[in-house]
């Protein structure tokens, strides 16, 4: 995710990054949606949204502020900072990276409720909120995108049927399948459907099989911890990307660009987590989140 938001590292490998972001993004809203536990208790329901809600919030604001504040010093063309833009960022156009924890905010209450609605009926859930999360779609088509959406529902129908019926072999040898046939696919990766499903399920399969067989628990531990605690790179990495950009002069050595792309993702990264180790020290996050960033 941090790589390919590198601009200039993005524009070296356009092909690359059009394949990466045909899964990236998907993967995460995979796996959120086969977290998601529907039938949690309406105070811990609630008290895992209040996390979310504090993020999106905190830093939809940090970023219209942000970016506004930088537009105004270095002259750029900006939009008039009001309470009506705000309002707006707010309820249907989240900066950056936000348009996921959006996508979450929408979903998981909808969900939530219809669970309870269909009297716990899993499959009618996820029909009469695949049939919402479309007409939402409709409505606000770049910030909640039925191709990013079906992938929450997706990890949803793999949590409620685990496909314990199907081999993981079978999965993903379909998959690869898959991969060969798109492989000849001429146009943009990322916006075609078929395409993102095979590339996401390939590789939240692959990673399943590798996790369950590995053996060490320190290991097993560390994937559990990095895993907990991607929020803050999610949120702060958007922050980051910009700048870290300037040290992309002093690479002109490396024409594949390779060693720029793994220290400036790794600058970003560690300056995430150190915000976010801030916020949890001085009690910020617990003050606006009700809970620690990391984990």
């Amino acid at each position: 995710m941090v790589l390919f938001h590198l601009g200039d590292f993005n524009c070296q490998y356009l092909r690359l990054s059009d394949y990466v972001y045909s899964f990236h993004m998907m993967t995460f809203l995979l796996i959120s949606g086969f977290l998601f536990n529907p039938e949690k208790p309406l105070g811990k329901f609630w008290h895992s949204y209040r996390l979310l809600l504090g993020v999106y919030l905190f830093f939809n604001l940090l970023y219209i502020i942000s970016f506004w504040f930088y537009g105004t010093m270095t002259g750029g063309e900006q939009e008039q900072l009001s309470f009506a833009l705000i309002l707006g960022r707010l309820v249907s156009a989240p900066v950056g990276t936000l348009w996921y924890i959006y996508t979450l905010l929408v979903a998981m209450p909808i969900i939530y409720i219809l669970n309870i609605l269909c009297n716990r009926q899993k499959l009618t859930t996820i029909i009469l909120s695949a049939c919402i999360f479309y007409g939402i779609s409709l409505l606000l088509p770049t910030v909640f995108m039925w191709r990013c959406v079906i992938f929450f529902l997706l990890g949803q129908l793999l949590r409620t049927f685990r496909l314990s019926f199907i081999p993981s072999w079978l999965l993903m040898l379909s998959c690869i399948i898959g991969l060969i046939i798109i492989g000849f696919y001429d146009n943009s990766f990322q916006f075609c459907i078929p395409v993102t499903i095979a590339n996401t399920m390939l590789y939240f399969i692959l990673f399943i099989c590798v996790y369950e067989r590995i053996k060490d628990d320190k290991i097993k531990t560390s994937i559990c911890w990095i895993g907990k605690n991607t929020l803050p790179v999610v949120c702060w990495s958007f922050f980051f990307t910009p700048f870290i950009s300037v040290l992309y002069r002093f690479f002109s050595f490396d024409n594949l660009r390779i060693l720029y792309g793994i220290i400036a993702s790794i600058l970003v990264i560690a300056l995430s987590y150190m915000c976010a180790c801030i916020m949890d020290k001085t009690k910020i996050s617990q003050l606006l989140f009700g809970t620690s960033m990391i984990k």
